[in-house]
């Protein structure tokens, strides 16, 4: 008995990369050390190096964190939301409330 050819899955490959690439450039533009997005997340620094450089997948409950410390929409980094590319103007003084809720604003 034959068996039926299987399906081809697509390859992930670029959507991690594309995925890594959007998160490391939203953690470059608020001036974020992959240390410190690392501690947020309770993952090694290791781990965020690989998730940007899309050697490593980034599960749902990581990119949800990741989305609200940089203050975007998960569809932002999932691609569902072209329009999305840019970052509010606040963005980078609500991610330091998340980061430091008790410094004062230094802007």
């Amino acid at each position: 008995m034959k068996q039926a050819p299987r399906a081809k899955v697509p390859n992930d490959d670029g959507e991690r990369h594309r995925l890594g690439k959007k998160l490391r450039q939203a953690r470059e533009y608020l001036g974020l050390l992959q240390e410190e997005v690392a501690g947020h997340l309770g993952i090694p620094r290791s781990a965020l190096s690989n998730i940007e450089s899309g050697q490593r997948r980034v599960d749902a409950i990581e990119l949800k964190k990741l989305a609200d410390l940089y203050r975007q929409p998960v569809r932002h980094f999932t691609g569902e939301d072209e329009e999305a590319a840019g970052f509010a103007p606040d963005v980078a003084q609500g991610m330091l409330a998340i980061l430091w809720p008790a410094s004062p604003a230094v802007f």
